[in-house]
């Protein structure tokens, strides 16, 4: 069975084809910037070998089909006819109440329909996801197109963890609850996370991990026996940790005051929290922390920008212990926890006064991009970084479901 597994952004598709049962990755290939004229293309066939190019990609149509002209080229020998594709995966990321439940979810009109209803609440996501979503479906007519929802992954949390304390109508008749993300990326991160520390099968069910996943949008989640007992998200993926131009959790009733003040309607300030703020909002300068890494001897505010990311990961990753009963390790993914080398020593040092961690100064220099365990031998929390692999999690489920 071949699987098709693509990863969408604002500006850019990602994609992998697998080959189940074997889970052998038979291409993979990156577009960005489209919409522009010249457009990077990467694309890495059977062969392993890496092609890049750049193409004029004006709109999803195109890039979409670029990707489908890759997969049937000679020359790739990736797939002799589209009809091998089994199905089309996609790592969707809000339906409200419809992206609970365990396992993916065939994209049908209703599951379309419930991912516009919530765009206003992941505008960052969904509207791109559904333009993408659509396009594929036009372009390979009769193949199935699947979705794994961020959520998924939660729908373990206990009713302590997801409720508000909000009117409890709210949530029945609007699906105000906690609905958490990077479901795929936690997932993920759990599983590398016992092979790495060599974890037992029987024990496994009541180890525990604190999950990072920190990268330009950040969440904790805090994971026993492989189940999420809670996270950092929200309702939205706007809340939790400070993201690099998106707002953390914040006092509504200061968001509801500065509406006030500036004259501001919801659609201005709903612009304003998912672009103007977060890092970027408090250093002035950038959401990047990689930029920010660069610029702490000499800026106070990318200083201040960068405290405040680390405490605010040290203080949810305790709550997270409290949600599992206690921490067993702490596993760093995504683009900073892979590569933020003074960022996880930041972090640690944070949470040193509250958990028995002690970071190897020299395995954490010396892991960058690569899973290793950074901790000493002796700490009692063990420190790991892994590479999450959200596509092979979303073809996981995406195969489970058509074998259903």
């Amino acid at each position: 069975m071949t699987i098709l597994i693509v990863n969408v952004g604002s500006t850019s598709l990602k994609f992998k084809v697998f080959k189940f049962p074997e889970e052998t990755i038979l291409a993979s290939g990156r577009l960005e910037k489209i919409g522009r004229t010249e457009c990077p293309i990467t694309l890495v066939g059977r062969s392993g070998k890496k092609r890049e190019s750049t193409a004029n990609l004006p709109d999803y149509g195109a890039a979409i089909d670029t990707i489908i002209a890759d997969l049937l080229s000679p020359e790739e020998g990736i797939l002799n006819y589209l009809e091998e594709l089994a199905a089309v995966g996609f790592k969707t990321v809000h339906a409200g109440p419809l992206s609970l439940g365990e396992g993916a979810k065939f994209l049908t009109l209703d599951v379309l329909q419930a991912m516009e209803d919530f765009s206003f609440v992941a505008m960052a996501h969904n509207p791109p996801y559904l333009k993408a979503i659509r396009t594929f479906t036009d372009k390979l007519p009769g193949i199935p197109m699947v979705g794994l929802f961020e959520p998924a992954f939660h729908a373990t949390m206990p009713p302590k963890a997801y409720t508000y304390s909000v009117p409890f109508e709210w949530q029945a008749k609007a699906g105000i609850r906690v609905y958490g993300f990077h479901g795929a990326s936690h997932r993920s991160v759990w599983e590398q996370t016992v092979r790495l520390l060599n974890i037992p099968p029987r024990e496994q069910d009541k180890f525990r991990v604190v999950s990072c996943h920190l990268g330009g949008s950040s969440s904790l989640c805090g994971i026993r026996g492989g189940r999420s007992m809670d996270t950092t998200m929200g309702y939205s993926p706007q809340t939790g940790l400070p993201h690099n131009n998106r707002c953390e959790t914040i006092d509504p009733f200061a968001v509801l005051h500065m509406m006030q003040r500036k004259g501001w309607g919801v659609e201005k300030m709903a612009e304003v929290l998912t672009t103007e703020c977060g890092l970027k909002g408090i250093s002035g300068l950038s959401g990047d922390v990689g930029e920010l890494n660069d610029q702490t001897a000499d800026n106070g505010r990318a200083r201040l920008a960068l405290a405040v990311f680390h405490y605010h990961v040290a203080k949810q990753a305790v709550a997270m212990g409290v949600a599992c009963g206690g921490i067993d390790a702490i596993a760093f993914a995504g683009g900073i926890g892979e590569r933020g080398v003074p960022n996880r020593w930041a972090i640690c040092q944070e949470l040193a006064g509250m958990v028995q961690v002690f970071l190897d100064k020299a395995k954490n220099e010396a892991c960058v991009s690569k899973e290793g365990i950074i901790s000493t031998h002796d700490s009692p929390v063990k420190v790991v970084v892994v590479m999450t692999n959200e596509e092979l999690v979303v073809a996981r489920e995406v195969h489970a479901l058509l074998n259903r």
